[in-house]
């Protein structure tokens, strides 16, 4: 078993519990769950991945079609391949190392220097090897090797004992400990395969938008007699009517009397049952779930105690000082790594891009790009997607972050320490300003300030601080494909199609969601990992920040049947990419995740608005579309007026709650003055805070970009 020093986990949600179930299998071609639902690319970015469900991989690898016994001799093959893998990527590692030595060292040809690191590489040294170790590669690839062992090891135990696997739907512990382990190597290798390869699907440019025109064609809707999940749990009052089975079969739920919308999946590492009532989740500091992890390093330069860190990083208005740190960047949004109490933490700010709007490129066109803020997106959505289970990456909104340098810049004479932090300024404009040349990233660094012992630093306003993975926290393997592995066949990931939808995130590309290993201690005091999937980039959603370009309706019509039942729900929701997952997704599916949108209250959504950043008359008009879509979805499914209980046993009736009645009348109790045929106008800057940012935000802009 693979041991490190646990720390704490990044990620929200407890995962001790979580195994990678395929649910209710079939081995029989034809069958739901043998061929899936939904078809999937089969290459990306040039590298084969997987399509096949989990029982038709079964089927075909790692079984005896006649017997339906387990094969160990292929378990025991995938476990030689993958060691010929680890092994071929930690040469390629030691050759890439000694390259780079050769290079600043001697002046050899490319091909001597070549030759001469193949060589050094045949056996690694223990420098190298200790190199090797510390990165994540290693743990991934350790964590595979010992899943893969487990796996074989019970292949072997479940053949010898002739246990013949047809359907399997009894709780039988052996077998699902093969499948927990097998799956979780499997989908580790993966993305890890995939993260080598680099990102999929491209977002940014005019790609985007070309991608948009062509997707406005493909709709997106609910519709019923779609087929639904294999993994939904036999719940305890249903037993002596089903006994000896974990899932429904699909058969079963065709005559099923009970409500299947109602059923819940088993907990994953997308998603757990919430412990706690949706309606009392805290939404301005994830009900405190992720403390465990911000108290897990201390700054004691900065703060008396762990407990006045962890206040400071949960009150939005206390300044937070962090140390800037070269890192290299990817993405769009405007970004820098900084260091916060010994970790690396990702740092988000806004920059002022209308004043560079006439010199972007023709992508400005895709919102984001142009003056949408992830900084005030990400705190609303992923406290959202936390209440309801969801496993995501916690984004703490800070008002003002206090940018310092390196101590080295306040070395020396003091007469040279302004000249010293200018230039320190002035490179790390210059390498962000090439990460991000379309952000004017300048514009969010132009405030200096003192400190009491006359250091200079920079105050940035309305940022986001989100911590970075590693070993010990939450180890970032890569991407997973969002319908891989039998995903589409899940109700928490098809459901989260709906959610997707709900939000308005069209930027659903595969790179945007990550495969983790977190740390746990098992029951037996041991420690070990969780292979978890995080909806860790959610910063496209609700019109890219900006309320008018986030879509009042939801629902765009609703078709019925000859028997006047709704049939098929019409959904404004447009996506760059194909989201499988919301094609995949039943009506009951969709039911199941609308009844606990619906416990939300109008409070719990307007206090997350206010949390994030937004002013108070922006944050109305924002909870008001998003509780308006709400009522929409709530209606449409033919919910609105019904009852749920909830965690804590109230009862909850299902109500309207979004003030929106009239769209093109719509405006903010007091503020009449500021909306004009229900959308937002604020051409004076009368919301202008300079307690959040420096520059106007123009909460106003509508299509086509005006203000």
């Amino acid at each position: 078993m693979l041991c490190l020093g646990m720390l704490s986990i990044d990620v929200l949600g407890d995962f001790a519990s979580v195994t990678s179930e395929p649910g209710y299998l079939d081995f029989s071609p034809g069958a739901l769950a043998y061929e899936g639902t939904v078809a999937l690319p089969t290459h990306v970015e040039g590298v084969a991945v997987e399509t096949r469900t989990p029982a038709q991989l079964l089927y075909e690898d790692y079984m005896d079609p006649d017997s339906r016994l387990l094969k160990p001799a292929a378990v025991q093959a995938a476990q030689e391949a993958f060691a010929a893998t680890h092994e071929a990527h930690r040469r390629a590692y030691c050759i890439a190392e000694m390259l780079e030595d050769l290079n600043e060292e001697a002046a050899l040809t490319a091909h001597a220097a070549q030759a001469q690191a193949d060589l050094a590489c045949e056996v690694l040294s223990e420098k190298m090897l200790d190199k090797w170790a510390d990165r994540k590669d290693y743990v991934a690839y350790r964590f595979v090797e010992d899943r893969l062992s487990d796996a074989h090891a019970m292949a072997q135990s479940l053949a010898q004992a002739h246990v013949s696997i047809d359907r399997f739907n009894e709780p039988i512990p052996e077998v699902a400990v093969f499948l927990h382990a097998l799956f979780d190597a499997l989908e580790v290798h993966e993305s890890l395969r995939l993260d080598h390869a680099g990102h999929t699907n491209r977002s940014d440019g005019l790609w985007s938008i070309l991608s948009l025109v062509r997707n406005h064609k493909r709709k997106h809707y609910l519709e019923t007699g779609r087929p639904e999940a294999v993994n939904l749990l036999v719940p305890a009052h249903d037993r002596t009517t089903y006994p000896n089975q974990r899932f429904f079969a699909p058969d079963q739920l065709v005559t099923y009397s009970g409500d299947i919308a109602a059923l819940d999946p088993p907990n994953s590492g997308f998603w757990r049952k919430p412990a706690w009532a949706i309606r009392q989740f805290s939404m301005t500091d994830y009900h405190r779930l992720g403390v465990s992890s911000l108290r897990s390093h201390h700054d004691d330069d900065q703060f008396a105690s762990v407990d006045d860190q962890v206040a400071a990083l949960l009150d939005p208005a206390m300044p937070i000082r962090v140390t800037y740190r070269q890192d290299e960047l990817k993405g769009r949004t405007p970004k820098m790594t900084v260091r916060l109490g010994g970790q690396n933490w990702k740092l988000k700010y806004v920059t002022d891009r209308r004043a560079v709007g006439r010199q972007l490129n023709p992508s400005k066109i895709y919102q984001k790009r142009w003056l949408g803020a992830e900084v005030n997106v990400e705190p609303v959505v992923n406290h959202l997607a936390a209440a309801l289970g969801y496993t995501i990456d916690p984004t703490y909104y800070q008002e003002r972050v206090h940018l310092y340098f390196h101590k080295d810049v306040y070395k020396g004479p003091p007469e040279e320490h302004e000249a010293q932090f200018l230039a320190a300024r002035a490179a790390m404009i210059d390498d962000l300003t090439t990460a991000f040349p379309s952000a004017n990233v300048a514009s969010a660094f132009q405030a200096i300030r003192m400190d009491a012992e006359g250091r200079r630093y920079l105050e940035v306003r309305s940022t986001t601080l989100e911590k970075k993975s590693d070993s010990l926290t939450d180890l970032n393997l890569g991407y997973f494909i969002r319908g891989g592995y039998g995903k589409a066949l899940k109700r928490e990931f098809r459901a989260f199609g709906v959610f997707l939808a709900w939000i308005g995130d069209p930027d659903i590309k595969d790179a945007n969601v990550k495969a983790k290993l977190v740390p746990i201690t098992e029951a037996d005091g041991t420690e070990g990992f969780r292979l978890v999937y995080s909806a860790s980039d959610l910063g496209g959603a609700l019109g890219t920040g900006l309320p008018n370009l986030f879509p009042k309706d939801l629902v765009l019509g609703v078709e019925r049947d000859w028997q006047g039942r709704q049939a098929t729900v019409h959904l404004t929701y447009r996506s760059i990419f194909p989201a499988p997952l919301l094609a995949s997704a039943s009506w009951s599916d969709a039911r199941w995740l609308a009844r606990q949108i619906g416990q939300f209250t109008r409070e719990q959504i307007m206090s997350t608005f206010q949390y994030a950043g937004y002013p108070d008359v922006v944050a109305e008009y924002y909870s008001d579309i998003l509780l308006y879509r709400r009522d929409q979805l709530l209606t449409s499914l033919d919910l609105m007026g019904d009852t749920v209980i909830a965690t804590d046993g109230e009862v909850i009736r299902f109500e309207p709650l979004s003030r929106l009645q009239h769209p093109r009348r719509y405006h903010v109790e007091g503020h009449s003055h500021l909306f004009r045929r229900g959308q937002l106008r604020d051409r004076q800057h009368a919301l202008f805070d300079t307690t959040q940012t420096f520059f106007p935000r123009y909460w106003g802009t509508r299509y086509p970009w005006k203000w």
